[in-house]
């Protein structure tokens, strides 16, 4: 079989093929998956700048088919999606028309959730499944916050926009430029934007690319009120009050700041039980139809290599951008 596929080296993405076999190995469990669609991801930016700070996954939200496994529950035809929180033994990125996966046959089983469809929307469910992390952290001590802010106007933030509007909460959605935002609203003209920071909330969910201590500083004291801070987006090891910790380990720590006591919360990743309510929410016809608004281009593999070296480079896309591999 020829494998087609990117691999990025030295701040650069190339286009890639060799000839592989589809050999089944004895008391081995591996999968071949031909690739539907393929999301880029703000950690596939990083991860071509070498800035990504945890696990490697470049290409890892996709919409695949099984065409050939061994050892596992999951059988041909059937159409897949990748959790990447699961540590496998060998993994090939989703940036390609074939990919390899092996593993013991536990992991998996844990690692492919299996698809109603090849419907587009569900090349969501890995960005989704971690904002619906996200908003059970959030929600998990406290439902009745009044007024939401979400700092960061990526494909994170505008779904857990969408969750959390969908639950009856007031919630606003902010970012660092506003070009992003008046996009965002010619997508979603009903999308409550701001950034003027001036009102009152209740809490602030963080889902830019990287965060600052000195950020949450100058957002807070723009602000009136504020009592719980959620912290997504990716933070340096360096950053006071162990920000770092909080959001890699998931812990709550308060501090006191402009003689107001915030609680810092932190969230990271998903679990497997995510998955199934992301797979879910994207089955329903009304929240699918909201979240895949953020789905702007379907590029060609041949595009997507300059869109990803584009963007490696600093160039903006103000939407998700999904590239395409093959044909159900």
């Amino acid at each position: 079989m020829l494998q087609k596929y990117y691999r990025h080296e030295k701040n650069k993405v190339y286009y890639c093929s060799r000839t592989v076999k589809n050999k089944i190995k004895a008391n081995t469990c591996f999968v071949w998956l031909k690739m539907i669609y393929c999301g880029i991801c703000n950690s596939d930016i990083k991860e071509i700048r070498a800035e990504r700070l945890t696990r490697k996954d470049f290409g890892h939200e996709y919409l695949a088919k099984i065409i050939s496994a061994n050892g596992i529950e999951l059988i041909e035809n059937m159409f897949v999606t990748l959790d990447p929180h699961i540590k496998l033994a060998k993994r090939d990125t989703g940036f390609a028309n074939l990919s390899y996966l092996e593993s013991d046959k536990v992991s998996l089983n844990r690692a492919l959730h299996k698809l109603p469809s090849s419907d587009i929307s569900f090349v969501l469910v890995e960005p989704l499944a971690c904002a619906i992390h996200a908003v059970k952290r959030l929600l998990h001590s406290r439902k009745d916050y009044q007024k939401i802010l979400i700092y960061g106007a990526g494909t994170f933030g505008y779904l857990i926009y969408c969750l959390l509007s969908v639950k009856g909460y007031h919630v606003t959605l902010a970012n660092r430029t506003h070009e992003r935002l008046i996009f965002l609203k010619k997508m979603n003209e009903d999308l409550h934007i701001n950034n003027s920071y001036g009102d009152e909330y209740d809490a602030i969910i963080f889902s830019q690319s990287f965060l600052s201590f000195t950020e949450i500083k100058k957002l807070l004291y723009k602000m009136k009120f504020c009592k719980d801070i959620l912290i997504f987006s990716a933070v340096h090891k360096t950053e006071p009050y162990n920000l770092y910790k909080i959001r890699n380990d998931e812990l709550i720590k308060s501090f006191t700041l402009y003689k107001r006591t915030i609680k810092l919360i932190g969230t990271l990743g998903a679990s497997s039980y995510d998955f199934k309510d992301a797979i879910l929410m994207l089955s329903n016809k009304f929240f699918c139809d909201m979240a895949k608004k953020i789905i702007t281009k379907i590029s060609s593999p041949e595009e997507g290599v300059a869109i990803l070296n584009s963007m490696a480079n600093g160039e903006s896309e103000f939407g998700k951008t999904i590239i395409q591999f093959g044909m159900e």
